[in-house]
């Protein structure tokens, strides 16, 4: 019961702040051609505005997905970890090194992020970058 307590605290704080949650920054792949090479790793960057949130609150993820000849599609996710409080913002970043060549498209989420969530997907709140 302890749990279901903190839970429900938790979801009314998130509640209560997601719409003051606003990116800062956003540090994304570019190239001038557009193309990066197998093996080669990048830095993704967001900075978060979190107003009463604390980072751990949340969690963003690089979302890719390929398109395959089968009519199937290849999805890849990336958490991006909590960096540092930079100039009042949070910080989070991830290193990406692609593995397997083609076209991917790709997004960046945030989502809330709590241990007692049975699911990433169990609090209907998303704000995509």
């Amino acid at each position: 019961m302890e749990n279901a307590v903190k839970l429900l605290r938790w979801k009314e704080k998130v509640i209560s702040g997601w719409e003051s949650l606003e990116v800062a920054g956003v540090e994304r792949f570019s190239s001038e051609d557009g193309f990066c090479i197998l093996g080669e790793k990048f830095t993704q960057t967001v900075d978060m505005k979190l107003g009463i949130l604390n980072p751990d609150d949340i969690k963003i993820e690089v979302l890719g997905v390929k398109n395959l000849q089968n009519g199937h599609r290849d999805f890849r996710k990336q958490k991006l970890d909590f960096i540092e409080m930079r100039d009042g913002n949070a910080r989070y970043a991830c290193t990406i090194e692609p593995q397997d060549a083609g076209v991917w498209d790709y997004a960046i989420r945030v989502i809330p992020s709590n241990n007692l969530l049975p699911h990433d997907m169990d609090f209907n709140l998303v704000k995509w970058i």
